[in-house]
């Protein structure tokens, strides 16, 4: 069949030709129709990919154990009687990160006690004070209370029975006829814990030089027990110290 058509003068004008798209046009169409087959096959691709790694996870959770990320600080307030735990690290844990990473260098307490009382006169030097004598049965008494304290898992200057710095004085025969004053501290042996189940537990140890910084300068960062340190009437102290398996460093200073 053939088609004519009239031009706007009303005359035949012959036969109307198919009109075709311009080049550019055409052009146009195919990048886009391109785009769009490559982006479904990204989006495929992405599904897939998003698919195996929940398989992974959701296997992995099932039958292993996620690894996990702990930041370990030291536990207790130094100016707290109530530890509070900056990070909330189960026994067992600890237990196994040292089984794991034996200590570098065995706390020697006897030379961390020195090195406190070493410290604590270097403040009061630098103070314009006398320093403190060391005396046998005050350190005694803070070792005692110290050890308590690491036995029984509480940090407090009295006892649960009760019993206070003076009830350790006597135990020791020690009669404080002036003022008297103690300090308590908990430390850790080590910084920070980063564990994962998969590669294992690395610590980063104190050193003993640290442990005894750190527990001194706990203490002058302390209102209350900066004044203890830096009170003009005592002339005497005792340091005493233990440390659990766990790491926790307990320090007590008893002054007179």
């Amino acid at each position: 069949m053939r088609y004519r058509h009239l031009d706007h003068r009303n005359k035949p004008t012959g036969f109307a030709e198919p009109r075709r798209q311009p080049d550019d046009f055409l052009n146009h169409e195919r990048k886009k129709r391109r785009f769009l087959e490559l982006l479904k096959r990204f989006l495929k691709l992405l599904l897939v990919v998003a698919f195996l790694i929940a398989i992974l996870y959701f296997g992995y959770r099932q039958y292993g154990q996620t690894p996990q990320l702990f930041s370990i600080k030291p536990t207790p307030n130094a100016f707290n009687e109530n530890p509070v735990a900056t990070t909330q690290v189960t026994e067992t844990l600890v237990e196994r990160i040292y089984a794991s990473t034996p200590s570098p260098e065995p706390i020697n307490v006897t030379w961390l006690e020195t090195r406190v009382h070493e410290l604590i006169n270097a403040q009061r030097t630098k103070n314009g004070l006398n320093e403190l004598r060391w005396n046998d049965a005050l350190a005694n008494a803070a070792r005692k209370h110290s050890v308590d304290m690491a036995t029984r898992n509480y940090i407090a200057h009295d006892s649960p029975e009760g019993h206070d710095l003076t009830w350790r004085y006597t135990q020791e025969g020690f009669v404080c006829l002036s003022t008297y004053g103690e300090n308590i501290n908990q430390e850790w042996t080590f910084d920070t814990t980063w564990y994962s189940t998969r590669v294992g537990a690395t610590i980063e140890w104190k050193t003993q030089e640290q442990i005894a910084q750190n527990i001194v300068a706990d203490w002058m960062n302390s209102e209350g027990h900066r004044k203890n340190i830096l009170m003009p009437a005592f002339g005497t102290e005792g340091i005493g110290i233990a440390v659990t398996s766990e790491g926790k460093v307990y320090a007590n200073e008893d002054f007179c």
